[in-house]
Parts: structure tokens; sequence; C-alpha cells
């Protein structure tokens, strides 16, 4: 039973990866992304706040083979435990982007998601669906797009604080806008690295790993090559 559920596991991954064949011509390039992801409860388990939980992560990406901004994003929310491995949670997101061949430009970004987080054997499997409304200040449009993520992490060994990290995470946008979404898949993210607890209780990890990401352009699809660092705090 064990062996066929780690299949699933992995067959999912897999298929979730290959789910758009890649174009053949595509602009390659070198990228750093950092970010910082942490969450906790408003109070403690078992009282009137003890299923009530806070979110915050931030992001800081680069391009150029890491020499210029992309990126810049803070990202907060609250959320509900619905259940002790299903969280749902609504919030907003703050985009300084500055992408290829583009002006700067800010966006506002509310979203919600769902998250659920599953044991299978040594494995641990967690699958998050976010929905999110993104609002540009220079156009009055709103896209629409959805993700789906799917990320486990494997020990290395039994008491070890290192770990095996695997994800992959699909975006469709929903809708057409004026300011340059189109619906339909536009970006899948796959990412492989290791991961290490920094403090016995394991509320503090690190991960270091490879992050690409493929980009759907109109001309030329983008394909990126990022040294990902994300640290993990729990409160």
């Amino acid at each position: 039973m064990r062996s066929r559920w780690h299949g699933a596991a992995w067959s999912s991954l897999i298929v979730v990866a290959a789910a758009g064949p890649l174009p053949a011509q595509n602009r390659d390039d070198g990228a750093l992304w950092l970010a910082w992801v942490a969450q906790g409860r408003f109070g403690a388990p078992g009282t009137a706040l003890g299923d009530w939980r806070w979110w915050f992560d931030g992001a800081y990406r680069q391009r150029g083979e890491g020499e210029h901004l992309e990126l810049a994003m803070p990202r907060v929310a609250v959320g509900y435990a619905l259940h002790e491995r299903l969280l749902l949670h609504a919030g907003y997101a703050l985009v300084v982007n500055e992408p290829v061949g583009r002006d700067e430009f800010l966006e506002h970004r509310p979203w919600q998601q769902l998250l659920w987080n599953a044991p299978i054997g040594n494995l641990t499997v967690q699958f998050r669906s976010r929905f999110e409304q993104r609002l540009v200040e220079t156009d009055g449009d709103t896209g629409l797009r959805f993700r789906e993520l799917i990320r486990t992490t494997l020990p290395l060994a039994a008491e070890s604080p290192l770990y095996c990290a695997l994800a992959d995470e699909v975006f469709i946008d929903l809708d057409d806008t004026d300011w340059g979404q189109r619906a339909g898949l536009r970006q899948n993210r796959a990412f492989v690295g290791l991961g290490c607890f920094l403090d016995e209780a394991r509320n503090t990890a690190i991960e270091v790993g490879y992050l690409n990401q493929w980009l759907d352009r109109p001309n030329t699809d983008r394909m990126n090559h990022a040294l990902s660092i994300t640290l993990f705090t729990t409160f």
C-alpha cells in the first residue's frame, strides 16, 4: 500500500511538470530568487483564536544573470484551519514588476488559497490551490489567475535535519486584459533542492536549489534558470 501511495505522489509531480509542452525557441536567462515565508497562529491551540492563522512572505528576484531587479513583493494573509492539515487563506500582495522590455509597473493582487498537507509514508506532500485577482495601476482590467502547486519533501535519513524538496506549479490565466494577460497556460515553475532544519523543533528551515521557470510569451518564450534560496519560519 505504501509503495502505491509513493508512486501516486511522484506520478502527480511528473504529470504537473509535463502539463504543457515547451516551445522549441526560448530566451534563456540566469536569475536569483530570494524569499522568506513565515506563518503562525493568532492564539494557542484549543483557544478561541487557535484555529486562526497569519501568513507573510516576501520575494526579491533578479534577472539578467542576477544583475537586474525583476520583482519585489510583500504578501500577507489571514487564514483559518478547517482541519489540522487543511488551511484556507485570504490576503493581499503588492508587487513591483520590472519585466524584460517593459517599463516598471505596480500590481495590486488580492488572493485566496486552499492549502492541504498530506503525509504519505516518509513523504510530506503539499497541495496548494491559489486564485489571484491582478490589478495593474495603469489599467482598469482585472486579470484572473489560477495556480496549482504540488510540493513534497523527503528526509535524507532518520532524524537528519537534511531533506530533499521537489515542487511544480502551473499558472493558468483565466481571462484576457488590455494590459497584456492572455487566457491559457502561461507559466510553469519546477524546483529541486536541498533543505535543512535550523532548530531542534524544526520550525525554521532553509532551502537552496534550482528553479526552472517557463513563461509563455507572444513571440519568444522565456526560460529562467534561477538559484532559489528560501527561508521558512513557523511561529
